[in-house]
């Protein structure tokens, strides 16, 4: 017979719905910062990276409680797969009321939260000034 041995119990608490018209107004908001901030800022037609590729657009996509932020890329390269790709740049992760958990695309394909439960405005605040949320 086995001994006895105590182990962690992991428990992760039940995420929050949201309901279709928070979904609605916080996608106009997030929408809005994409059309007057980011795109102006990183979509030029002469933009044309080391690698051959340039980002052709920036939109705003919802999965379960997340609002995910894209960044579409066009390949130029003549031994492209694919003459474009999207590559995530940001999740905002919903919780309740305006409280929002912020989390950017690292390069072992993990997302790493760094700001937890602040206002929606602060996240959009730290996309646009930090460099993790960029597109490269």
């Amino acid at each position: 017979m086995p001994k006895k041995a105590w182990s962690w119990l992991y428990y992760n608490s039940p995420k929050q719905k949201v309901d279709k018209f928070t979904k609605e107004g916080i996608k106009k908001k997030c929408d809005k910062f994409i059309e007057s901030v980011l795109k102006p800022r990183f979509i030029s037609s002469s933009q044309s990276a080391l690698d051959g590729s340039c980002v052709i657009d920036i939109y705003s996509k919802w999965w379960r409680n997340f609002i995910y932020f894209y960044a579409k890329y066009k390949d130029n390269r003549a031994e492209a797969i694919e003459p474009t790709y999207d590559w995530k740049l940001a999740r905002i992760e919903y919780l309740k009321g305006d409280k929002y958990n912020l989390a950017y695309f690292r390069h072992t394909g993990k997302w790493w939260v760094i700001f937890y439960e602040i206002p929606l405005e602060e996240c959009f605040e730290s996309i646009e000034e930090m460099p993790h949320f960029h597109p490269y």
